[in-house]
């Protein structure tokens, strides 16, 4: 049991002093001796601990820094929205920062800037993300922004523990979402895919994976366009190819005129991505004409020939 009460810190800043009771007399001695061996008072020996262990680097770090205020303002004014100064905190918030010092192995001010440097280039692709339609971003986005960044470059089993810890979400498609941001960050960092096939050519990246959920001969692809190439949007014909159906996902489609009064489906490209299924059709996937690595040749020559 503790109790607990506020006192007026040093330089007008808030503490708090605690009380604890029902302390173990073996565990007050482990902290006695280890507080001896340090050369320290046990108070301040027990403070410092609590400080160290407890510590939220990120968040102080993000209220602080000039340069994430800096980029918190022009991602803002480049999505013609404001930052609000109100902080936003929950102990959600303070858990998941806890979760990204874990998993990055982050501990200091200087680690973190070098996160934030490294993954600036990617703040817009996450913006364009999960900031469609917001009307005000809080102050530190930067610095989530390119905590994600970060995670989608590690390795598989670290991008997981960061859904199952960090953005878990029981909501349809959440896991989907999820990978499929990782591996656009991916690609744009020239890194395979997180699960699936991936094959890149002419600043044009094409993956290729099935779902849990999916049978046997039915696939997802995200088509990414490098940051360098235009991405505005356009319709673009699919491939025709032998044995393999396409079908777009819900904002990625589009027609496209073949002849007077004739239109045929198409697909265009939104903020840089395009997000299609593959289907295994009249032939079983084993014995298809058309190889998964010949789909993603016709499709990135279809948006050369298109596009580029």
């Amino acid at each position: 049991m503790s109790d607990k009460e506020r006192d007026a810190g040093n330089e007008g800043s808030e503490s708090v002093t605690y009380t604890l009771r029902n302390i173990p007399a073996e565990l007050d001695r482990v902290i006695s001796d280890l507080a001896i061996s340090a050369g320290k008072p046990k108070a301040t020996f027990l403070r410092e601990f609590l400080e160290s262990s407890f510590h939220d680097v990120i968040d102080q770090f993000s209220l602080r820094s000039p340069l994430v205020a800096t980029l918190d303002d022009a991602l803002a004014s480049e999505l013609g929205t404001k930052v609000t100064e109100q902080r936003y905190h929950s102990h959600f918030v303070t858990r998941w920062n806890r979760e990204y010092q874990n998993l990055l192995g982050i501990e200091t001010e200087e680690e973190l800037r070098r996160v934030l440097m490294n993954n600036t280039p990617y703040l817009r692709v996450r913006a364009n993300q999960v900031l469609k339609g917001w009307a005000a971003i809080p102050r530190g986005i930067s610095l989530t922004f390119t905590l994600f960044a970060e995670i989608a470059g590690r390795d598989k089993a670290t991008i997981d523990r960061a859904w199952n810890n960090i953005f878990y979400s029981q909501l349809p498609d959440a896991r989907h979402k999820f990978y499929r941001d990782i591996d656009v960050i991916r690609a744009l960092k020239k890194q395979h895919a997180v699960c699936g096939y991936s094959w890149t050519k002419d600043d044009i990246t094409v993956r290729i994976y099935r779902p849990d959920d999916y049978g046997h001969g039915a696939w997802r692809v995200l088509l990414i366009l490098d940051q360098n190439t235009i991405t505005q949007t356009w319709n673009i014909p699919f491939p025709v190819l032998d044995g393999r159906r396409f079908t777009t996902d819900p904002g990625y489609d589009a027609m496209i005129n073949t002849a007077p009064d004739s239109w045929d489906k198409a697909f265009r490209f939104v903020d840089g991505i395009c997000e299609l299924h593959l289907y295994s059709h009249g032939v079983g996937e084993e014995e298809n004409p058309t190889p998964l690595p010949s789909v993603a040749e016709a499709l990135i020559g279809s948006v050369v020939h298109e596009l580029l």
